[in-house]
């Protein structure tokens, strides 16, 4: 069970990096790897795994959501896999 702070349960992230540490906690080191070991163009790949576990979990329908204001919720699924597999991979080059 992902370990979360009280503010994660009740604020939403409102930012994209906000939210790429809140999918660092929630998913796996499996999910991880595999998004960390894709190329950057197959991520979309992912939307309709992946990509609608964040848009589910992140409520990013929720037009009262923080991120809403930054795009579709498809597209920012994808935005928020892209900054992901960003972070993963410069992770991997330290």
């Amino acid at each position: 069970m992902p370990t979360l702070t009280i503010d994660q349960l009740i604020r939403p992230p409102t930012t994209v990096d906000e939210a790429v540490n809140l999918l660092l906690t929630l998913l796996d080191d499996k999910e991880l790897d595999q998004i960390a070991s894709m190329l950057k163009d197959d991520l979309i790949d992912l939307h309709f795994s992946t990509g609608m576990y964040i848009r589910n979990v992140l409520q990013l329908h929720d037009r009262k959501n923080p991120l809403a204001s930054l795009g579709h919720p498809d597209d920012l699924s994808l935005q928020l896999l892209d900054a992901l597999w960003d972070r993963l991979n410069f992770l991997k080059s330290q």
